[in-house]
């Protein structure tokens, strides 16, 4: 066999070991995308099952501060909430121990991700009372689901609409760092 042979023969190996790599990551994806829990999101039907409540206005400052005029920049808003549930036996409640917003403008410029003390304070939209943010993750009534219940609540605090929310365990998170290798 010439040695030319042999190069093509070895070249084919190695693209055919590629295609297996690369087709066994594609199936691995593939059923980690299907085995996510989806949960209906819908603030819009959660606000309407709210109590009206009547929010204080933020206190008057003292100075003022003209902002340039800039174009409004318009974006996707994921809210991302971490939980460490723990078992009903252990906790009779779920907290939220990590609140984010993940900002991703339209126009294609780079996204932010804002994080929110998970004991900040904020009207809490089922009972018009303050509450801490965490304590929001329990669901308001029978309508209102914990994920929608933080939502409102953050909507409230911030003005920003939600647009999408992913609810990421712990646990989970500690898999996906072990699928890719630890950190």
């Amino acid at each position: 066999m010439s040695r030319r042979a042999k190069i093509f023969i070895a070249l084919g190996v190695v693209a055919a070991i590629g295609v297996v790599i690369i087709g066994w990551q594609g199936v691995r994806a593939y059923v980690a995308w299907n085995s996510i829990d989806r949960v209906a999101f819908d603030l819009d039907q959660a606000r309407a099952q709210l109590p009206d409540i009547e929010v204080l206005p933020s206190p008057a400052s003292d100075t003022t501060t003209t902002l340039p005029e800039e174009e409004p920049v318009t974006y996707t808003t994921v809210l991302v909430i971490g939980s460490d549930e723990k078992p009903p036996d252990v906790q009779q409640e779920t907290f939220a121990d990590a609140v984010l917003f993940y900002l991703v403008p339209d126009d294609g410029s780079s996204p932010a991700v804002v994080s929110f003390p998970r004991d900040m304070v904020v009207v809490d939209p089922c009972t018009g009372d303050e509450s801490k943010i965490n304590r929001t993750l329990e669901p308001c009534n029978e309508e209102i689901s914990g994920e929608e219940h933080v939502a409102l609540a953050m909507e409230l605090h911030t003005s920003i609409p939600v647009d999408h929310f992913a609810l990421i365990q712990f646990d989970a998170f500690a898999e996906v760092v072990d699928e890719v290798g630890g950190v």
